[in-house]
């Protein structure tokens, strides 16, 4: 009687375009099945106003949790939330690329999700909605020199998170010797062509492969009204084979 009760209600749902799905079918209620390791520290890099940081304190609620936000009114709301929450989190006012310095990081005004260091080929894109840009500094570090020693600091296990709209070659070239301290890294991946000078799946895989990391699936998906994937983030999970 139940199972013919759930046919039925999963058929309703199908007419008006939704499909019901088992809580353990959707990566985003489990981690990808990952919510039960021990993880200690969390670096949440793009952070924004902190909705990853957000959403992965209600797995890890004692980690510490470093996220770095370069957008000032962005940093302003992370800070805020910060200082509500009652987590562990230290905030960071730096983008995150190969190298110290300065960059000149393209502020999407209206959408600021989407803001980068790199040109963006579509602000009217579907998407995000059209914005307007302006073109701010903002300091640059590494992963390398902010936690060094292959974050010798930092209390394991290490989750380390990339959103960074077609930065991530660049974040993960800084970040050489504390890749292979991580234990899972989660990387927001532009499968569509939405900047300038954008990595490729290629570029992002050598390095995490080669710091001992293994693809184990997507946390989610972005989809056009086509149904084609826009971006999604991808999971990697380290299995101790870095690369000699």
């Amino acid at each position: 009687m139940l199972k013919q009760a759930r046919k039925i209600t999963r058929s309703a749902f199908k007419m008006l375009g939704y499909e019901l799905v088992e809580v353990s079918q959707r990566p985003l209620e489990t981690l990808c099945g990952l919510g039960s390791l021990p993880i200690k520290t969390v670096i949440d890099v793009g952070a924004n106003v902190g909705q990853f940081s957000r959403y992965v304190s209600e797995f890890f609620p004692k980690a510490q949790i470093h996220a770095f936000e370069p957008l000032p009114p962005a940093y302003e709301s992370l800070n805020q939330w910060a200082r509500e929450s009652g987590c562990s989190l230290k905030t960071y006012n730096k983008a995150v690329g190969s190298e110290r310095g300065t960059g000149e990081m393209q502020h999407h005004i209206d959408f600021t999700p989407s803001s980068s260091i790199l040109d963006s080929m579509a602000t009217d894109s579907p998407v995000w909605q059209k914005t307007r840009v302006e073109k701010i500094q903002v300091e640059v570090t590494t992963l390398d020199d902010e936690f060094p020693n292959g974050g010798g600091a930092l209390e394991k296990d290490i989750l380390l998170k990339l959103d960074v709209q077609g930065f991530e070659d660049r974040v993960l070239s800084g970040a050489k010797r504390l890749l292979p301290a991580c234990s899972i890294v989660i990387v927001e991946h532009c499968t569509e062509q939405l900047y300038s000078g954008q990595a490729g799946f290629d570029d992002i895989y050598r390095h995490i492969q080669a710091a001992g990391l293994e693809y184990i699936g997507n946390l989610s998906q972005h989809h056009a009204k086509d149904g084609k994937v826009v971006f999604a983030d991808i999971v990697f999970r380290n299995c101790g084979k870095a690369a000699a």
